[in-house]
């Protein structure tokens, strides 16, 4: 990331620096940092799932500058899940086998490396080395004797990395204790109208209730297991969801009868939740509500004045 990249970040809203506390996952995926009393401003306590799609940009270390999403907040052990691994550039595999009193490491690019304390590891094996001499041109790492001094051979493709703490493959090794670490709302994005345009959510998440007419004192119109045209679910049969919120854009009324007449919505204990509408003989009333009208969770029955009046609704539940 360029600096005017980061400056744009250092400037939203909710920036919140903190620090690794401990390594996280091996496959490169986490970064711990829980609420430490001892740490102060620099622990994460947010509830679970509060920095979900938050972005984190990586401060210090062999990572610096490295941009990723969370997809997943955990306080009770202070984990960030992010949506790919973190790729460290100080690594790299080895090229062919590496016996276990020898003191030269061939590698795919040694020019990642400088001299001092390394990590080198397979899946069965690791420990610290210690590089004396880099040569760019062979590729190729020497160690200080007696070389590998756990007595076992690395075979090729092995990986090795400059920093001793790093336990991952070699395309993502874990946020290491004492990283510093950004974590910030996402960049903005066009805005596709879900939150905007109340007819492009009522299309994603719209219903459309199957035609009533009122048969008694009230008729069920909308719930659970009730008919329906169409639901949230994708399911015509089924009605509302118990649990989800409704909101109606549009209700029909209609009065097949030969004089004017009444009808308004109720919920369970004939509890009126809408205003008493009048329809005209044999016509047709359209309610629209532009901003919508939300009912909550609730059972929607119809009423009305003479048996035989007809009712639909059409809005989202989610």
């Amino acid at each position: 990331m360029t600096d005017l990249e980061i400056q744009q970040r250092l400037m939203r809203p909710f920036v919140k620096r903190a620090m690794a506390t401990a390594d996280g996952a091996a496959n490169g995926t986490t970064i711990v940092a829980p609420q430490v009393p001892a740490l102060g401003e620099f622990g994460l306590g947010e509830a679970n799932d509060f920095w979900r799609d938050a972005e984190v940009l990586l401060l210090t270390g062999e990572m610096k500058d490295q941009l990723r999403r969370v997809t997943g907040w955990v306080q009770a052990t202070g984990t960030l899940t992010v949506d790919h691994r973190f790729n460290n550039p100080n690594v790299s595999l080895l090229t062919g086998n590496v016996l276990a009193d020898a003191v030269i490491i061939p590698v795919v690019d040694a020019s990642v490396f400088s001299a001092g304390e390394a990590y080198i590891w397979d899946l069965a094996n690791a420990e610290t080395v210690t590089i004396t001499l880099v040569d760019t041109v062979l590729n190729q790492l020497t160690i200080a004797a007696p070389g590998l001094v756990n007595g076992y051979t690395v075979a090729a493709g092995a990986a090795i990395s400059m920093s001793p703490r790093i336990l991952g493959p070699v395309v993502g090794p874990p946020a290491v204790p004492g990283t510093m670490f950004l974590i910030m709302t996402p960049m903005k994005t066009q805005d596709t109208g879900e939150h905007t345009n109340p007819r492009r959510y009522e299309k994603d998440n719209g219903f459309v209730s199957a035609p009533i007419a009122v048969v008694g004192p009230a008729t069920l119109l909308w719930a659970p297991g009730t008919p329906c045209v169409r639901n949230p679910s994708g399911v015509p049969a089924n009605g509302r969801t118990a649990g989800g919120i409704t909101t109606v854009y549009t209700m029909e009324l209609r009065n097949p009868n030969v004089a004017a007449q009444t009808a308004w919505l109720e919920t369970t204990g004939a509890v009126v939740v809408s205003v008493v509408y009048e329809i005209a003989a044999n016509d047709t009333t359209i309610v629209d509500f532009v901003a919508g009208k939300t009912f909550g969770d609730m059972d929607l029955y119809v009423n009305g004045s003479v048996a035989a009046i007809e009712c639909q609704l059409e809005g989202t539940e989610v």
